[in-house]
């Protein structure tokens, strides 16, 4: 099932999805704000091959210089509420991994929220407290 989702780039149209899946997360952002995310290129989808609409979305910001040093911080990653607890939010992990790979940076880090610590750890992520982090190898 896992292998027919894909990661790219938010579009305009995808707004209001994004909106909905951060507002699960109690984000504060308004359709306004993810636009201007959307345009600035700091927000990645993951869409479903057979099923419309998006499965998953993270936002991020670049820190440092790619290719010299650079960090993914990551802000926000929501999973659709219909596919938690299929594997999704760790296959969006290993995409944030890849993406990073891909762009040259040197690894990425986020916030977890209390009650996601044990994911983060599964998924191999070190981590202190409530700081999570991957870096290359």
């Amino acid at each position: 099932m896992l292998e027919q989702f894909k990661l790219r780039a938010a579009r305009r149209a995808d707004k209001r999805k994004i909106t909905k899946l951060l507002a699960e997360l109690d984000a504060d952002l308004t359709e306004e704000q993810i636009g201007h995310l959307i345009e600035s290129r700091r927000v990645m989808v993951l869409k479903g091959k057979q099923k419309k609409g998006i499965s998953a979305v993270f936002t991020y910001t670049v820190l440092g210089l790619v290719g010299i040093f650079s960090l993914l911080y990551v802000h926000q990653i929501a999973v659709d509420k219909n596919l938690r607890k299929r594997g999704v939010g760790s296959l969006v992990l290993g995409k944030i991994k890849d993406f990073a790979r891909q762009r040259g940076d040197t690894g990425f880090f986020l916030w977890s929220r209390r009650f996601v610590r044990g994911f983060y750890t599964k998924n191999r992520l070190s981590g202190l407290g409530r700081l999570f982090w991957w870096r290359r190898k």
